[in-house]
């Protein structure tokens, strides 16, 4: 059997199960990437950035991507995926980013209530030198979010950063 038709009949008997599993009734566990939604459309700005968060193929990851703006002119300066890891039950997400003090992020991620996302992440330098972080974001109402950082020196964490982001919808071009 060539090794096409093996991958076919394997793919068919892949659905065909998870129909049966559908239709007997069998409940499946709530995806744990859903209440990133209430992040998903429009553009969210704050002081000079933008942030954009987008769903990544049937809804199994999300793309963002984090720009910096100077008048009319937008600068990608991060971006990467938060996806569920199915061996470790957690968020994970991993980012790469220029021009900052920091070229990789390694996330942990979880909501801790319906509208808080909590994150712990390590952050590399191109030597490969460590820092790590605790990232809070959580929505007010569908048109602004809260964000806070904090670092985590010597044992102890200080707030470094925080802002109020706010949803902006542009026609797409």
């Amino acid at each position: 059997m060539h090794h096409v038709q093996f991958l076919s009949i394997l793919c068919m008997l892949y659905f065909s199960l998870g129909t049966v599993k559908t239709v007997s009734g069998q409940t499946q566990e709530p995806d744990p990437l859903s209440k990133f939604e209430q992040f998903i459309g429009g553009e969210w700005e704050m002081d000079g950035s933008v942030q954009v968060y987008e769903w990544g193929v049937g809804k199994q990851s999300i793309r963002a991507r984090s720009y910096s703006v100077n008048g009319s002119e937008r600068n990608l300066v991060a971006e990467g995926t938060w996806y569920w890891h199915p061996a470790t039950k957690q968020i994970r997400g991993i980012f790469t980013a220029v021009n900052m003090p920091f070229t990789l992020l390694e996330y942990r991620s979880e909501f801790r209530d319906n509208s808080t996302l909590v994150s712990t992440f390590t952050a590399y330098d191109s030597s490969g030198t460590t820092a790590t972080y605790r990232e809070l974001m959580w929505t007010q109402n569908d048109s602004t979010y809260l964000w806070e950082l904090w670092q985590n020196s010597d044992g102890s964490e200080q707030k470094i950063m925080d802002g109020l982001l706010t949803r902006v919808w542009r026609e797409s071009k």
